[in-house]
């Protein structure tokens, strides 16, 4: 009994299977208005998820790589152009110092009498605010007090010895040797300025009755008889009041400046 239900539904799986495959053949000679058979169509939906799936992963990847390459381009021509700027800057900035640099020297020698544009050839590193040596001597007519200044003719200092044929000293007014006689733009209060081997130079015993602010502009006065009247020396960084006296602070400008080259003036 059981062999023979065993045998029946072999039987009837495989006239299932045979009419499976009929049905398939069937369809597949079967052509819709599409020129596609019924199970080219069922395939077809199937598939067509999948295929919209990847047509649009495509479509992102392609877009994405689309807008790497053009970031990249627009980098690197930014990079170029920048690189370019900085080339003309730097341009602009050599002719705008040749430009002052001759305008100044014009200056100059207008004012004074006698002018010689040096170079300094050595500072001590020991004391970088004492002094410093020029490639100029007595054989280029150097001599001594003459007064020095930057090329913003602001005072920087004066000739002392050593002088040789071919190179000299420079006091900085900043070296506690000697001393500048000047006075406050703004209210004309005078006194003696002398350097501390340091960045700033000081009027220890300036009258209490005018005062003094942050950011004063400091003159010479032309009271030492060696530096002549209204160069320009620094401004006011700091004030200390005592009892009937002030002591005030100036930070030179030829500190904050280039000093590879300076102007030896005569003021005979």
């Amino acid at each position: 009994m059981e062999r023979e239900t065993i045998r029946s539904q072999k039987k009837l799986t495989v006239f299932l299977l045979i009419l499976f495959i009929n049905l398939i053949l069937i369809s597949n000679s079967v052509v819709l208005n599409n020129n596609r058979s019924i199970l080219q169509n069922t395939l077809h939906l199937a598939a067509y998820p999948f295929q919209a799936a990847f047509m649009k992963g495509s479509d992102f990847i392609a877009g994405k790589l689309r807008s790497y390459v053009f970031l990249k381009n627009t980098y690197k021509n930014f990079m170029g152009l920048k690189k370019k700027q900085s080339v003309l800057k730097y341009e602009n900035y050599l002719l705008k110092k040749a430009l002052n640099d001759l305008d100044f020297s014009e200056k100059v020698k207008k004012k004074f009498k006698q002018v010689l544009i040096v170079d300094i050839i050595s500072i001590d590193s020991g004391f970088p605010y004492s002094g410093a040596m020029i490639n100029k001597g007595y054989f280029s007519g150097i001599k001594r007090d003459m007064v020095v200044v930057n090329i913003e003719n602001e005072l920087v200092g004066k000739i002392v010895e050593p002088i040789s044929m071919f190179s000299s000293k420079v006091r900085f007014i900043t070296n506690p040797i000697g001393g500048v006689g000047a006075y406050i733009e703004k209210n004309k209060l005078e006194g003696l300025l002398r350097g501390h081997n340091t960045h700033s130079c000081s009027f220890n015993y300036l009258m209490e009755n005018k005062p003094v602010g942050t950011g004063d502009i400091v003159i010479t006065s032309g009271t030492d008889r060696i530096y002549p009247p209204y160069l320009k020396i620094g401004e006011v960084i700091r004030t200390e009041k005592k009892v009937l006296i002030q002591n005030v602070v100036v930070k030179p400008y030829f500190i904050s400046r280039s000093i590879k080259k300076l102007i030896v003036i005569n003021n005979d």
